[in-house]
Order: C-alpha cells, then structure tokens, then sequence
C-alpha cells in the first residue's frame, strides 16, 4: 500500500515534492537494512527480530497518520525501509527453517505468495477505504492497525508454538 498510495498521501498533506524523496529515503533504509539484516538474523533469535520489524514498521505508520511536516515524512520512509528490508528476508529465513529439506523450494514459494497476495489485499482494502472516506489517511491509519493486529497475532503464535 505504501509505495502504491503514498503520492496521494503527499498530495493531502500538501508534500507533493517531497514523494519522490520518500522513496529515494526509503530505498536508502532498504539498502542500509539489507547489508546489516542477514548478520542479525543468523546471530539472533529470528521471531523476536520480525517482532521489531514489524514493530517498527507500526511505529512509522503511526508516525506517518499522526506529523504531516516534511521531516516526519522522510523519517517515516526511513523507518518503512529499515524495517521492510529485514522483515522480509526474516519471514523467507523462518518459513525456509520450519519445512523439511525436501519442501524447501514449497516453503519459499508459500511466502513470496503470501506476500504478493497481501500487496494486492492491501491495495485494494486502502483504495476502498480512500473511497469511502475520501482521504488516503485513513487508509495508512488502517495500514498502522493492520500492522499491529500483525505484531499481536504474530506474537501470539510464537508464545503458543512454545
């Protein structure tokens, strides 16, 4: 969703210049992420890092809904970034660990579906809500409860797994 509606976003805030830096700002957080990500995933326990990835992706939908200045954009796509760039290798890591050598390329395939099926899920759930309240706000304020729903569930089957 983010990538998606974000130039609308910043067209309602009255940021219009600024989408184009969000993105640079974003890909920059992906980057940095991606170089330290796989260390801290191999040396940590990796349900407690997408924990924080997410957590942090919360914290930035948050901050997105709530400060509409320029600075606060930017920090946001920073974090969004920083976050999506461990986030994504931690589920692909988790799901690769669960399955049996043999369901390896299965398991892998399973997340890249899911994931693909949740951008197009959440396109179309913030295009609807813009639609019905006539403002992409709400749709990253629903973006930021979906991640903590998220968070919640997420670790709520760590805690029942174990």
């Amino acid at each position: 969703m983010t990538t998606t509606y974000i130039t609308l976003l910043a067209d309602e805030y009255g940021l219009r210049a600024g989408a184009g830096v969000f993105y640079t700002t974003m890909a920059i957080g992906l980057g940095c992420s991606r170089v330290m990500g796989g260390r801290w995933i191999d040396r940590g326990d990796i349900t407690v890092i997408i924990m924080l990835s997410f957590s942090l992706v919360f914290c930035a939908y948050t901050l997105l809904t709530l400060v509409h200045g320029i600075v606060a954009f930017l920090i946001t796509a920073l974090l969004i970034g920083l976050s999506f760039g461990v986030v994504h290798p931690a589920f692909n890591t988790l799901f690769v660990r669960m399955a049996t050598p043999q369901m390896r390329g299965a398991a892998t395939s399973t997340y890249l579906t899911a994931f693909d099926m949740g951008i197009g899920a959440g396109i179309l759930l913030g295009g609807f809500i813009a639609s019905a309240t006539g403002t992409y706000h709400a749709s990253f304020v629903a973006g930021a409860i979906s991640v903590a729903i998220a968070v919640t569930t997420f670790y709520l089957w760590k805690k029942l797994r174990h």
